[in-house]
């Protein structure tokens, strides 16, 4: 169903889809074939069926085999494959769900040096998802207008409900008028108690933003049905949002229709994470649209809003390449610059891909950096990771690995030398001389990214650490 909505999206958009299906009987081929895509079955951990769907001359190559083990098995015989390609870099991307597998290869996603010809990328829908539910109604911003901290309901501690909680936790660590207060998060679940002091460990600075409190209770229990927990001291609901959680999808909705009756004179939005918009979540638009019987209860179709193009191409390359050229826009906009006079002054979306492949590749050098003055990256789990600073020796080494980079970058492209301004019809640019020779202004181009690493890093899900002199381990 993933690859399903996955191939639909991109033949929308006019892309060339190839797909490799194990399984011969698998009861949508048709329908990609009637999507416009190319199927081929067999197994896609093999090289020889990677190269025969042309995965070394592909753009993109994203496995969603169901199975992590399988998905990374798939992306190590890729990256073999690769070795093949003749120019550009193959961007994988793979669907991995398991926490402790998806920190070690997240470890590796920017914290490797890999080649030229390719790129890691992971995506994981539940973690995905829950930063889009948070979107959905912006209940921490909307607690502040009215002076209250904001409290949630989570019912279902699994993978998603999880991810909901430390997203949760660190949107409101991010917002300037929660710093002296904790964010208030009740979890419910069989086992609450020993899954969240779980996610303390992980996330030890979990407990500092939020007053986490514990329901250990079934949702078919007396206890639940009774409802106790829903009143606050004022009589009203205790809760700003309640989000349900859980893997079954029937009982997902049973638990969110029996809130929503208890709750049918209050305003508080229900959010029920179901598999897909369709089926019983279809239910949920068609009680709303005949007499409102549903109120504020609300499906979250989870693989239909996370299953797109635009959001699984959006992966750590692609976050920390978008971030340096908006930093870079918004440097040369103080320095005076505007699109008139600096043609690179645009939005990411409107940037030549050229210039974004440059930016890709700028970000793929940061392994490199990291390197050379004994640093290393590694998932995040300090939420304070943002704060970490270069020191200013540092700073210029890496300033200067950058220029040679780009420098190196430029001439492979064409480029030469020439004073005056760039000219992008003969492709001559001032800059491609020594790092010292530079002026100071254009020194800074290449410092400023250095000093911003820490913070583009953390925003991608990353945190610097610096390694123990002679070692290559994390202190």
């Amino acid at each position: 169903s993933q690859g399903l909505l996955l191939t639909k999206g991109f033949r929308q958009q006019g892309d060339s889809v190839v797909v490799i299906e194990l399984d011969e009987d698998n009861k949508h081929l048709e329908q990609l074939r009637a999507e416009g895509a190319v199927v081929l079955t067999g197994d896609a951990t093999g090289s020889a069926v990677l190269k025969s769907a042309a995965v070394q001359r592909a753009r993109v190559l994203i496995s969603v085999c169901g199975n992590d083990a399988v998905n990374a098995e798939v992306a190590v015989r890729a990256r073999e494959v690769s070795k093949e390609r003749t120019s550009g870099a193959l961007n994988c991307i793979i669907h991995i769900v398991e926490p402790n597998l998806c920190e070690l290869l997240r470890d590796r996603e920017i914290g490797s040096d890999w080649s030229t010809n390719f790129r890691l990328g992971l995506f994981n829908i539940f973690d995905q998802g829950a930063r889009l539910l948070l979107q959905e109604i912006p209940v921490l911003e909307l607690a502040h207008q009215e002076d209250s901290i904001p409290h949630l309901l989570i019912i279902g501690m699994g993978k998603f409900g999880e991810s909901l909680a430390v997203y949760a936790a660190r949107q409101w660590r991010s917002l300037p008028y929660a710093k002296e207060r904790r964010l208030l998060l009740t979890v419910m679940d069989r086992e609450a108690r020993t899954r969240c002091e779980s996610l303390k460990i992980r996330y030890p600075k979990l407990s500092k933003v939020c007053d986490i409190r514990v329901l250990e209770m079934d949702v078919c229990s007396p206890a639940f049905h009774r409802a106790e927990y829903l009143t606050s001291s004022t009589g009203g609901c205790g809760f700003d949002a309640i989000y349900i959680c859980l893997d079954d999808d029937s009982l997902g909705l049973n638990t969110g229709l029996s809130l929503q009756q208890l709750l049918r004179e209050q305003t508080t939005p229900i959010f029920v994470r179901m598999s897909e918009e369709g089926g019983l979540a279809s239910l949920l638009k068609t009680e709303s649209s005949i007499g409102d019987r549903t109120g504020g209860l609300r499906a979250f179709g989870l693989l239909d809003r996370t299953s797109t193009p635009a959001l699984v191409l959006r992966g750590t390359h692609e976050v920390l390449a978008r971030a340096v050229h908006e930093e870079y826009v918004r440097q040369q906009k103080e320095l005076g610059e505007t699109p008139e006079t600096n043609s690179l002054i645009v939005s990411w979306e409107d940037l030549p891909e050229e210039k974004k492949e440059s930016n890709r590749q700028q970000v793929d050098h940061v392994y490199i950096k990291m390197q050379e003055v004994n640093c290393g990256i590694a998932p995040l789990t300090d939420w304070d990771a943002d704060s970490f600073q270069f020191m200013e020796n540092e700073i210029e080494q890496m300033a200067q690995l950058e220029h040679i980079r780009w420098c190196d970058e430029q001439l492979a492209n064409g480029w030469t030398f020439a004073k005056g301004p760039r000219d992008h019809k003969l492709k001559t640019h001032p800059s491609l001389v020594p790092y010292d020779e530079l002026p100071e202004s254009e020194k800074e181009k290449d410092r400023n990214p250095v000093r911003k690493l820490p913070v583009f890093l953390a925003q991608a899900g990353f945190q610097i650490y610096r390694k123990k002199l002679g070692s290559a381990q994390k202190d």
